[in-house]
């Protein structure tokens, strides 16, 4: 797998990219430090809207930002998002009011909706082999469940030494650096979007997932996985204080459970496609993802906390490695179905589509969770995610039986 690092421009690249996580990682920290110096023990208020703010920017500005700038090139485009990230993160030490942080959040998070797509759909031009850039993907996938382990260490080491307030400088430091790496690199240019129209550019990347069956079934997964996705996210703060009694400790134990299946997935992944097509790796990791969402519903209702203390990380381990196949391989798929012209739209396009998902299941699990516990929610969502697998399933039942 780091034989892919051997390519220049992409080592270059990845390392931007991991820069830039880093950064990300320690404005998330400090981000919940400040909501709570606003708010005290409203801070969890702030921190939801914030959440809802990014995902909004995800969902609805990044289709209109790749086809804004669809004119530039690459690299002024991760320049410009990284500068805007930095500036942004500058201005966050200065916050005195909660509605100061949703517009800051958004400008940034505006610029990573940017920033995100473009560095995808650049990267198979960096490294046109498939298998290569299969390692690519896994290399990134491994990459964010990294950062969310070296993050708060780094934060907590940078907390013994200085104000919070001081953490945001580490962030503009993290998107300064990344977009001095990029500034450096000799990244390929291609055109293919010059003469189309607004209008076109803005709606090619959602047009390609309604006209090629291979997209629709991605998004199918997609909407299994942000069941899911959501399970974890939000209430695993809810399941570690009130079913197992845990402290806060515990919750990242829980998350690291999660993190672990992960990285095991995206370690594995570009074996299993060298065996079995993209298809039905992606597809057969998520389909018992109804099954997992079931136990854990029934197990939070039934189950004895003694028990639960052991199964529910069990549990926690199945979802990373489920959800892990889809996220790391999807670009494989995102690669075949696009050319140089059009990559970038469709990148920016599945962005979209897949954060749509979450726009809607964080809001709807907290609001379930809440009024109904985390149990009864699982299994509801349970039949969601079943949803999602059975969409798929209709849409790549031929595909599903083709041998790689």
């Amino acid at each position: 797998m780091l034989a892919v690092l051997r390519n220049r421009i992409y080592r270059r690249l990845f390392t931007a990219h991991c820069v830039g996580l880093i950064g990300t990682g320690i404005l998330t920290v400090a981000l919940g430090l400040l909501a709570y110096d606003i708010a005290g023990g409203d801070a969890g208020a702030i921190l939801g809207v914030a959440m809802m703010v990014k995902m909004v920017a995800y969902v609805f500005l990044t289709p209109v930002l790749s086809a804004l700038t669809s004119r530039f090139r690459s690299k002024q485009v991760l320049v410009f998002a990284d500068v805007l990230r930095a500036a942004t993160a500058l201005l966050l030490p200065f916050v005195t009011e909660a509605w100061q942080i949703y517009v800051l959040i958004f400008v940034l998070q505006s610029a990573s909706a940017l920033f995100t797509p473009a560095l995808q759909a650049l990267i198979p031009d960096v490294v046109p082999d498939e298998t290569q850039y299969t390692y690519a993907l896994a290399m990134t996938r491994l990459s964010y469940d990294a950062e969310s382990l070296v993050s708060p260490m780094i934060a907590a080491a940078l907390l013994v030494v200085m104000d919070f307030n001081l953490l945001f400088l580490g962030t503009t430091v993290g998107f300064v650096v990344s977009a001095l790496i990029i500034v450096r690199t000799a990244v390929p240019e291609h055109g293919g979007m010059l003469v189309r129209s607004f209008r076109r550019r803005l709606l090619e990347g959602v047009l390609a997932f309604v006209q090629r069956r291979e997209l629709r079934g991605l998004l199918g997964l997609n909407l299994a996985l942000s069941a899911s996705t959501s399970v974890v996210v939000v209430t695993t703060v809810l399941v570690v204080k009130d079913d197992l009694g845990g402290g806060s400790s515990d919750v990242a134990l829980l998350l690291a459970c999660f993190g672990t299946g992960s990285l095991t997935t995206a370690l594995i992944a570009p074996r299993l496609v060298r065996r079995w097509p993209d298809y039905s790796v992606m597809f057969f990791c998520v389909a018992p993802m109804p099954v997992v969402l079931l136990s854990v519903g029934a197990s939070l209702i039934f189950v004895p906390v003694g028990t639960l203390h052991w199964l529910v990380p069990c549990l926690w381990v199945l979802f990373g490695l489920f959800t892990s196949a889809v996220v790391t391989l999807s670009g494989r798929l995102l690669r075949r179905f696009s050319t140089e012209g059009s990559r970038n739209a469709i990148f920016s396009g599945y962005f979209s589509l897949s954060h749509g998902f979450l726009l809607v299941m964080y809001p709807s699990v907290g609001a379930l969770s809440a009024r109904f516990g985390v149990g009864p929610t699982a299994i509801v969502l349970s039949v969601v995610s079943l949803a999602g697998v059975l969409t798929c399933l209709a849409i790549w039942r031929t595909l599903l039986v083709r041998r790689q």
